[in-house]
């Protein structure tokens, strides 16, 4: 979720450059191809900010501490595991809502394709339009010559191929309206440098043609139509306005420091976001491998954390040993949960003696579920998990 999230909020960075800078020029073809470049530059610029560098190996560490389980006292309130779970819930929601929105944009993309299924079956239509190989004239044989050009044109630079491009772009990211003016744009480069080539000769009998055409009412977003009343009146102008010159130019290079920043900020934000985590968010070096308290999704037990505290609480053996030594104090074990989901890499960092160690590890070893997987930068990670199980064996003499 978080890519598509970024990718959108570079793409509404580079529409405002475009509607800023470069919307009124007329280097259509280069407009072309900057709309359409709009949305893969910014998922690259997207996986950059994700990635960070020091989470490439796999043998990389995200550590977590657990609540305490409490053994010869009552079990605590769960609050970190509910923080946790919480966290994966409401991730797990906004997927959900993201589906959900994405099968809709799906439904309306297959009925816009339908649509213009229905149209091509048409065995006479008004509208003079072209889809790929597929040329429609409509009723203007007064002007067949000139509209049969204008359409021909818009097949050869294979106008819609980029429409359907764009239309997977808007299905994927349809919570984004933005998308819906960018494909207008786009839509209009095409019809711009098809009139400004078809208009080469005579401007005015084009923009009267135009006028003579223009009640006609568009048969889809995904045909090129010879003319609609969106975008008539800049058409229009646009005949008339005086080519810019090469020293124009110079406005497609201002993407390059906008690139450039981004891809700063992105970098900045590796090398900051450990620190601004708690201090206990800092990585350590341990073992030659780096390790962090927190990921994006947690791993998951099976059942919760409650189930796997209850787990630990109820099967932990209390030796007769331990009973007589009146064993007070916290042990602290520490474990991996692996990418699959198993757990390994047993490890007793605080002990209380009398094998109160050992039997942490047992139990551990003992537990008949895999976990579900931590998540980091949508990828599967090993999380390292520190277990404290308070000991207050004081009172069970009696």
């Amino acid at each position: 979720m978080l890519i598509i999230l970024l990718t959108n909020v570079y793409a509404l960075l580079g529409y405002a450059c475009y509607s800023i800078w470069l919307k009124d020029l007329t280097f259509f073809q280069w407009n072309r191809v900057f709309l359409l470049s709009i949305f893969p530059i910014a998922f690259l610029l997207a996986l950059v900010s994700l990635l960070d560098v020091q989470q490439v190996s796999s043998s990389l560490l995200f550590t977590a501490l657990l609540e305490p389980v409490i053994i010869g006292g009552r079990l605590p309130n769960s609050t970190l595991f509910t923080l946790f779970e919480s966290a994966l819930d409401l991730n797990s929601l906004l997927i959900t809502l993201y589906g959900v929105g994405f099968l809709f944009a799906l439904v309306g993309s297959v009925k816009r394709f339908l649509h213009v299924r229905r149209l091509l079956n048409q065995q006479h239509s008004t509208v003079a339009y072209s889809f790929f190989n597929k040329i429609n004239l409509g009723e203007h044989s007064e002007a067949s010559d000139t509209i049969c050009k204008h359409e021909a044109m818009h097949r050869l630079q294979y106008h819609s191929w980029d429409l359907v491009f764009m239309e997977v772009i808007r299905t994927i990211n349809w919570f984004n309206p933005c998308v819906v003016f960018l494909i207008a744009d786009l839509k209009l480069q095409h019809e711009l440098f098809v009139d400004r080539y078809c208009a080469a000769e005579n401007p005015k009998d084009y923009a009267t043609l135009l006028l003579a055409q223009s009640l006609q009412v568009s048969p889809s977003t995904l045909m090129n139509e010879f003319v609609s009343e969106n975008n008539l009146k800049t058409r229009i102008m646009m005949l008339f306005k005086e080519r810019n010159g090469t020293s124009s130019v110079w406005k497609y290079g201002l993407i390059v420091p906008l690139i450039v920043v981004c891809l700063g900020s992105s970098v900045a934000f590796q090398e900051t976001k450990p620190s601004s985590k708690k201090q206990a968010s800092a990585p350590v070096q341990e073992m030659g491998n780096e390790l962090f308290t927190t990921v994006e999704g947690p791993p998951q037990p099976h059942g919760g954390m409650g189930e796997f505290m209850k787990f630990v609480g109820a099967n932990f053996n209390v030796t007769a040993e331990m009973i007589a030594a009146s064993v007070n104090g916290t042990i602290e074990v520490k474990f991996v949960v692996e990418k699959d989901g198993s757990m390994s890499n047993f490890e007793i960092v605080n002990d209380l003696g009398h094998r109160t160690g050992e039997e942490a590890i047992a139990l551990l070893k003992k537990y008949p579920h895999k976990w579900k997987a931590g998540i980091q930068n949508a990828r599967k990670v090993r999380v390292a998990y520190l277990l404290p199980i308070k000991l207050n064996l004081s009172k069970s003499k009696s």
